[in-house]
């Protein structure tokens, strides 16, 4: 393999390994995104129902 060649297939890896860091922190921010959502969903429903408890006939 001559200079140009290795190189060349230097940045080739280093661009595949940006392309798989950024894929893994698009993953990571959907992942907490998803959390988030779900534990704002969580939240909501425990004080609805702490509202609803809290209701007198």
């Amino acid at each position: 393999m001559d200079l140009y060649e290795e190189q060349k297939y230097e940045r080739t890896i280093d661009q595949i390994m940006v392309q798989f860091e950024n894929l893994i922190m698009d993953i990571i921010l959907t992942s907490i995104k998803r959390l988030n959502k779900d534990y704002d969903q969580v939240f909501i429903k425990a004080a609805n129902e702490k509202q609803a408890n809290d209701i007198t006939f």
